[in-house]
C-alpha cells in the first residue's frame, strides 16, 4: 500500500532516491503543474 511505499522511499538512500527520479523525469521537470 501507499504507506509502506512511502516508508521504503524514506528509508532508502539518497543515490537511490535520484535514480528513481531520474528513470521517471530524466530531465528533472517540475511536475507541479501537472498536478493541479
Amino acid at each position: 500500500d501507499a504507506i509502506t511505499r512511502e516508508k521504503q522511499l524514506k528509508g532508502g538512500s539518497r543515490k537511490r532516491k535520484v535514480e528513481l527520479i531520474t528513470a521517471f523525469n530524466p530531465d528533472w521537470q517540475d511536475l507541479y503543474e501537472t498536478i493541479l
